[in-house]
């Protein structure tokens, strides 16, 4: 994500000129798809990065200390 961040903010930069040069408002639907459209480019990282983490934690902190959640409000 840092390594792109100069582009996204040229893009982003670059379409809301566009938008007001234009004479249109910049809408936080229009700023909102860019940047998912920035964050689709950036590679999932693989399953084996996880399960190595967790298999780190469980060898350092121990299996009673290993816990995985999840946020279900959002």
């Amino acid at each position: 994500m840092e390594a792109q961040a100069k582009d996204q903010a040229a893009a982003m930069q670059k379409y809301t000129d566009e938008l007001k040069a234009a004479g249109k408002p910049v809408s936080y639907v229009d700023v909102d798809r860019i940047e998912r459209e920035w964050m689709a480019k950036i590679p999932r990282p693989p399953l084996k990065s996880l399960i190595d983490h967790i298999d780190h934690i469980a060898k350092v902190a121990g299996i009673d200390h290993v816990g995985l959640g999840s946020d279900f409000d959002g």
